[in-house]
């Protein structure tokens, strides 16, 4: 899902740079043009929730990723309706199986936390640290999807970063 992301933070790297074309030609014209701070970019970047278009575009792994969890889930939902026939009602509420049905937000949030996760022993050092949170609503999905792209994205950039400083220090 992260490298259909990339994409996109490509399709954003072609308009800066044809921003910084135009901003060098309206410079030779005597022109000044407001620059922007990319961090701002950043920022509208991660607000327009680029993951959305990813998760419609039935070729994309992550629109394959959310059709085989939402079969299981519907799997899971089937047989909560047997246990109840059974009377076990008691042990369904137990579960406490959060709604994700009609959101694939919440649904892929869960997914990516718990990828990132994957062993019991992560999920638990995870809660002691504060780093790992229930996803039940909507707006818990949204503000966990935006904070884990941010920090991935802050974290590409500083990669980046350093690289420029390390070729532009080898270069002196």
């Amino acid at each position: 899902m992260f490298e259909e992301l990339d994409l996109n933070m490509k399709g954003i790297k072609k308009e800066n740079s044809q921003k910084t074309e135009s901003n060098s030609l309206a410079k030779e014209e005597g022109k000044e043009e407001e620059e922007t701070d990319p961090s701002l970019e950043v920022e509208e970047f991660i607000k327009s929730h680029p993951w959305e278009s990813t998760m419609k575009d039935s070729h994309s792994q992550a629109y394959k990723l959310i059709a085989g969890a939402i079969g299981l889930y519907a799997k899971f939902r089937g047989l909560t309706e047997v246990y109840k026939l059974l009377g076990f009602e008691k042990a369904i509420d137990l579960v406490g199986v959060p709604l994700i049905e009609g959101d694939d937000n919440i649904l892929v949030a869960m997914l990516l936390q718990n990828t990132m996760h994957p062993d019991n022993s992560q999920r638990k050092t995870a809660i002691a640290n504060k780093t790992y949170v229930g996803i039940k609503t909507h707006d818990e999905a949204m503000l966990f999807l935006e904070e884990t792209l941010r920090s991935n994205l802050s974290i590409e950039i500083a990669s980046r970063e350093s690289a420029i400083k390390g070729g532009l220090n080898k270069a002196i």
